[in-house]
């Protein structure tokens, strides 16, 4: 049926996104113009008990169909079962639907939804928690740890902190001579060409957990990118 996106709330604990990606609102414009309002799937609601409705992954659409200056879109209203609170099952369903999406949740995010359903279900176990939030059992068992720690900062926080405390070249430097000590040592020639890049994985994974591939890419991203300036600083 069709529903007015006025009657339609933004439950901010029950949306699993941080922000909007206007690139992906204009994208659905163009797929509504072109299609009309069945171009996209139906915006899945929870009845909210006071006449409305909760939506759960549904701003992006609901957005762009407000910058077209339509009032409703075809929904699916979902059941609320007995004793249930509306906002947990728009959660649960917005996490569920997130992972078969052509955005999926970002890191943050995740983190975000595995911080929500602690609070809300401490009766889950952590690989539960994990496979609703997409993230490992290993740093759901973290965070959890973080939140019964009231004097152990969030990871992020830390870091931000770090970070702030010491100059950027001070950061690099370390790392470059950390990285000459090893490309020196007595051997490191075969040692590094044969196993270092099995042994970076390892540290990586050992740190970083379910992160490990991200901060490879961002150590990649980080290589290339010097590299670019350098050549540009000879050239």
């Amino acid at each position: 049926m069709n529903i007015r996106l006025e009657d339609i709330r933004l439950e901010p604990t029950a949306y699993p996104r941080l922000k909007l990606d206007d690139a992906r609102v204009a994208e659905f414009m163009q797929l509504y113009a072109d299609g009309g309002p069945d171009a996209l799937d139906a915006i899945e609601v929870v009845p909210d008990g006071a006449g409305g409705y909760i939506g759960d992954d549904f701003l992006h659409r609901a957005t762009a169909a407000l910058k077209l200056g339509w009032t409703e879109l075809p929904a699916i209203i979902l059941d609320v079962p007995d004793g249930a609170d509306p906002i947990d099952i728009a959660h649960l369903r917005a996490l569920e639907t997130s992972v078969t999406a052509a955005k999926p949740l970002t890191l943050a995010e995740r983190r975000r939804a595995v911080t929500t359903l602690i609070e809300r279900h401490p009766d889950w176990g952590d690989r539960e928690i994990g496979r609703r939030a997409g993230v490992s059992h290993q740093t759901v068992g973290r965070i959890r740890e973080q939140l019964a720690s009231p004097k152990k900062r969030p990871e992020t926080a830390v870091a931000d902190e770090y970070i702030a405390s010491i100059t950027a070249s001070k950061i690099t430097d370390q790392l470059v001579r950390s990285v000459a000590r090893a490309w020196g040592a007595r051997g490191a020639t075969d040692l590094l060409l044969r196993r270092m890049p099995a042994t970076l994985a390892g540290s990586l994974q050992r740190e970083f957990g379910d992160e490990a591939l991200i901060w490879a890419e961002r150590l990649e991203r980080w290589a290339a990118d010097a590299r670019a300036q350098l050549e540009r600083d000879v050239d």
